[in-house]
Order: C-alpha cells, then structure tokens, then sequence
C-alpha cells in the first residue's frame, strides 16, 4: 500500500491513539524535570505535541507524492532492545537519532543496494510519500501503528515540510563532502528556501550503523552485541517473508 495512501484513509485519532498509548509507543515523554523548569506540565506538553503531529499529519495528506517509482518498500520492525546497554534505561532505547520508548517500532527502507541499512529521517517527505508500505508489515502491526511509527520517524526534524527540508538541507550542506555517509538517490525538480537562498536540493538516505559500528557507539558489552547480531539476521528473515508477498 502506498504510504500517501495509507495517511489518507486513517482518521488521525487512531494514529496518535498508538502514537502515545500503543502496543508499539514512539512518542517520548520528557523528563519530569525538564517539564518542570520550562514551566510546562505534562498536559500542556502533550496538548502542544498533539497539535504538532494532527498539523504534520494534515499536510500529509494533502501533499501530493513525488513521481517516482523507486526500488524499494518501507518496513517496520520492534528496534532492538539492548537491556544491559550501559546508555538503556528501563523506558528507553535509541532510535531515529534519539531516545524512544522501549517496544517502539523502527522504520527502515528494503533497497536492494543496502538491504535493511537504510532510515527515512533525513529523506524528503514527498519522496518517501511515493514508497509503498509492506502489506506484511500492515497485517501483523496495523494500519494505524505502522502510520505512527511512519509519522514519528518522518517529523524529526520537523513537523512542517518547509522547516524539515531546512533542517535536513542544513546537515547535508554541512556533509556534503561525505559521499560514505550518504546516498543520493534523485534530484528532484523542486525547488526550496534555505537562510541563503533558493537552491536545489537532493534526496539522500542515511545509512544505518553496523552492529558492530552500534555496539562501539552505545558502549555494548559482546553479548549485547551478540544478541544484536541474532535480531538483525530475524529481521532479514521478517523482510524476505515481506518480499515474498
């Protein structure tokens, strides 16, 4: 099912419903004391993120897709969850650049050039509208859960296309020179603002880390990154039992 697709047949309800209280939660709730000396309680806060995402999940479904028919299917699948990681609490684990809640479902993308390495945070939102969701992923999660999770990854860097695409052109004028960090995969005939002007922009995709490369950054014992090694060839296994559908 295309993604453009699957946001316009969902009330946004359902979606922040497993947004926050799901099986399957990726919306992170700030620290107590973080709220605290903002002058903010959990409420304001959780009516001011509401707000963002039904704003994020409006323009998605009036935002037309790119015309592109590109190789490869959006995926989602429970993040490992590395219990005796030394930066893992009971609630957290890391995500999306991130911290999120534990249980949360990951978003990658299958592309045959770098199978189940690649994320969609960083790719540009009418792109990623063109991509078909895994029906396999559908079923056995749910419409409205597999969007949530969608929706969580895709806003990260914003909850507007326009301060999105500034973020996101941002960290790859900043890069642009690591051609190993990054993989262009179109040039779109579009054009956005950026503080220095109009400019082209490209799509890239951020590759994922190792499990090796992971364990060194969040500091895993081996047999964390032994039972990383074991998620990661279950997860092969869940996207061949996609593809094959």
């Amino acid at each position: 099912m295309r993604l453009s697709n699957l946001f316009k047949v969902l009330r946004f309800d359902d979606v922040w419903k497993e947004l926050y209280q799901g099986k399957y939660p990726n919306l992170i709730m700030p620290d107590p004391d973080c709220l605290h000396a903002s002058g903010q309680t959990q409420t304001d806060w959780l009516r001011e993120t509401r707000e963002d995402y039904a704003g994020a999940f409006r323009e998605l479904q009036k935002l037309a897709p790119a015309r592109s028919d590109p190789p490869m299917s959006i995926a989602v699948y429970p993040i490992f969850n590395p219990q005796t990681s030394a930066y893992a609490d009971e609630e957290t684990v890391f995500a999306y650049g991130g911290w999120a809640p534990r249980g949360c479902l990951d978003v990658f993308l299958d592309y045959e050039p770098f199978p189940d390495t690649l994320g969609i945070t960083y790719t540009y939102w009418d792109f990623v509208l063109c991509l078909d969701v895994y029906g396999t992923c559908l079923r056995k999660y749910g419409h409205a859960t597999v969007a949530a999770a969608i929706l969580r990854a895709m806003t990260y860097y914003g909850f507007t296309m326009e301060e999105f695409d500034r973020q996101v052109n941002l960290f790859q004028n900043m890069g642009e020179n690591k051609d190993r960090e990054t993989h262009v995969i179109r040039e779109p005939d579009r054009k956005v603002m950026d503080k220095r002007g109009t400019k082209r922009v490209r799509t890239h995709l951020s590759p994922r880390p190792s499990a090796v490369a992971q364990a060194e950054f969040e500091q895993w014992p081996p047999e964390v990154l032994m039972a990383n090694v074991k998620y990661r060839e279950e997860r092969g296994k869940f996207l061949e039992e996609c593809r094959s559908f």
